[in-house]
């Protein structure tokens, strides 16, 4: 909030700002991965074809690729 204003506002971000930062996302999920701590979303997930970049004594890092990210969104209630 500006010092000038006294009332709440708010700034949307702009449209490119908002693809950016979904493709940097999707670039993490991809190249980096996401730990999994549930055994059977570890399964499920190396049932789909995802690589499994590490396991741990908690889980296993998975990296999600942007396809199945995108189907998954296009199929989700």
């Amino acid at each position: 909030m500006s010092r000038d204003r006294r009332v709440p506002y708010l700034e949307l971000l702009e449209q490119s700002l908002v693809e950016r930062m979904i493709d940097e996302a999707l670039d993490v999920l991809e190249r980096t991965g996401v730990l999994v701590e549930n055994a059977e979303g570890c399964r499920l997930l190396e049932d789909a074809g995802m690589r499994v970049s590490k396991r741990t004594d908690r889980g296993a890092v998975i990296s999600i690729t942007r396809v199945l990210v995108e189907q998954s969104l296009k199929t989700a209630p």
